[in-house]
């Protein structure tokens, strides 16, 4: 019993002295599984960043191909349309000249007359109005006279004060 007891001493002391020996390593174990961890939860959110990355990185391209589609479809809309309407407006140019010679002449002989003979018959009662002006001014004593100018004509209002 006694031999016993001490094979169990011994074997305690080894089991104890391994047990020691392997704390180191437990420790470095323990260590890395940590740093395993670590770096496991650094990959998934790189991962995850990753993943965002792409996602815009190709929604910008999706986008970008919507936006090119409907720029297409746009330009064959308008080239369809300027089409027509280069048709119209050469129709159109074609016939401008000549109905811009004749409004030319239609407002060199008749429009343009009619301003000078508005703008002299205007001259004329702006002078009669300040003639008229005149003769207040020279029979009233107690007048307001109020001078303006309306574009190149000068007119003249006067209010009697009674």
């Amino acid at each position: 019993m006694l031999k016993l007891a001490k094979e169990m001493i011994l074997h305690h002391e080894e089991v104890k002295n391994s047990v020691d020996n392997l704390k180191p390593n437990l420790t470095k174990y323990h260590q890395l599984y940590e740093q395993r961890f670590t770096i496991y939860n650094e990959l998934v959110s790189l991962r995850n960043e990753q993943l965002l990355v792409q996602q815009v990185v190709r929604s910008p391209v999706q986008h970008n191909f919507e936006l090119e589609k409907q720029e297409f479809e746009l330009k064959q809309n308008i080239s369809g349309n300027v089409k027509n309407d280069l048709g119209v407006l050469n129709l159109v140019l074609d016939q401008t000249p000549m109905e811009m010679e004749q409004l030319k002449s239609d407002y060199n002989e008749e429009v343009k007359p009619r301003i000078i003979e508005l703008e002299d018959d205007m001259q004329q009662i702006i002078e009669e109005i300040n003639q008229i002006a005149t003769r207040i001014d020279d029979e009233f004593e107690l007048l307001q006279k109020f001078e303006f100018n309306y574009g190149k004509y000068e007119i003249t209002i006067i209010k009697v004060i009674y």
